[in-house]
């Protein structure tokens, strides 16, 4: 029920590109997601910012544990496996050698970029890209070397970084919901 802004149309925001919110009269929101148009209606109460418990993998050794990212948790294992390679979305596996440890799983923040075949891409884009909608970008686990490295995104995209070594040992980390 509120009203536009008097500077802008709808078709402003069809033309805009994906991600960008007007706010209306009553606190309101309309947006350009994707290929569709979003309306939100406002709570009298500003909701609480999303849980967020991240995991640090501090050696390549044997493990478990919890994470929580935009309110979604996941379990999140790993292993040394000898002469392992990726098999599937929820899974991936690294040379230890080649890594810089501690590793952390966390959620995406500002600048992220992971390095792919084709060069280095931004982590807001490859999700994008994905059509992974901006409210779910947030509980999208992100594996990051002690450089801040994004090293995988699990069910989206693998770095080339550490990549396992063909009958080596691997470091291998699975992540479910």
């Amino acid at each position: 029920q509120g009203d536009w802004s008097s500077d802008v149309c709808s078709s402003d925001l069809e033309s805009s590109t994906s991600g960008r919110t007007i706010e209306m009269r009553g606190g309101s929101t309309v947006g350009h997601e994707l290929d569709r148009m979003v309306f939100a209606v406002s709570r009298r109460r500003p909701p609480s910012p999303p849980v967020r418990q991240d995991v640090v993998i501090e050696r390549a050794s044997r493990g478990c544990a919890e994470a929580v990212l935009g309110d979604r948790s996941v379990h999140v294992t790993w292993s040394i496996e000898e002469g392992w390679e990726d098999r599937n979305e929820v899974e991936a596996a690294f040379d230890p050698d080649e890594l810089s440890m501690p590793l952390e799983l966390r959620a995406r923040t500002p600048g992220d970029r992971i390095r792919l075949r084709g060069g280095s891409r931004k982590v807001k884009k490859v999700l994008l890209e994905h059509r992974i909608p901006s409210a779910g970008r947030d509980a999208v686990p992100v594996l990051v070397d002690a450089a801040g490295e994004v090293l995988w995104i699990p069910g989206v995209a693998r770095s080339t970084l550490a990549p396992p070594r063909p009958g080596a040992p691997s470091l291998r980390i699975r992540i479910e919901p």
